[in-house]
């Protein structure tokens, strides 16, 4: 279990994004052009995760989109979500900063650290607790939110 203050700044954040109801979490792993190497060359489409996400809408949500919860490794994605999906509402850690840019162009200090777990937690959380999960198989954030959520049966897990 986190510790009271983090798990009390977790839950103000979700707060802020308006995730009070019943919402979609996704998330998407995209490859970068930060020379970071990744593992695997596979990756999910943004396009699938929407068309992913419009079965799920009618199956869960009786075809109204609620809010969708992104969390991602490149913030570039949320402007492709937003123009695949132009009536959505997409909410993310992305809208206040982009975490992967600032990370992979310098600052491996303490408070960096902090703000990257700050992200993390919420992001985690937000997966944890939304009433449908989508998720990139090729990342481990998506099987730990998915051993950590309640109804795993609304969780899709796309990808390798």
């Amino acid at each position: 279990r986190l510790k009271p203050f983090t798990r009390a700044e977790t839950c103000l954040a979700l707060e802020s994004h308006g995730l009070d109801d019943d919402f979609i979490a996704m998330n998407i792993h995209m490859k970068t052009d930060h020379n970071i190497p990744l593992i695997h060359d596979n990756e999910t489409s943004p396009e699938e995760f929407i068309s992913t996400a419009r079965i799920m809408i009618d199956e869960f949500f009786g075809g109204v989109a609620p809010k969708v919860f992104v969390a991602t490794n490149d913030c570039k994605v949320m402007k492709k979500f937003r123009k695949l999906a132009e009536n959505w509402t997409f909410v993310s850690e992305c809208d206040f900063e982009d975490y992967y840019t600032a990370h992979a162009t310098g600052g491996h200090d303490v408070v960096e650290a902090d703000r990257r777990f700050r992200k993390f937690f919420i992001e985690i959380y937000g997966m944890a607790i939304s009433k449908v999960y989508i998720g990139s198989g090729a990342t481990n954030m998506a099987w730990w939110a998915f051993l950590m959520r309640q109804d795993r049966w609304s969780t899709t897990v796309l990808g390798p």
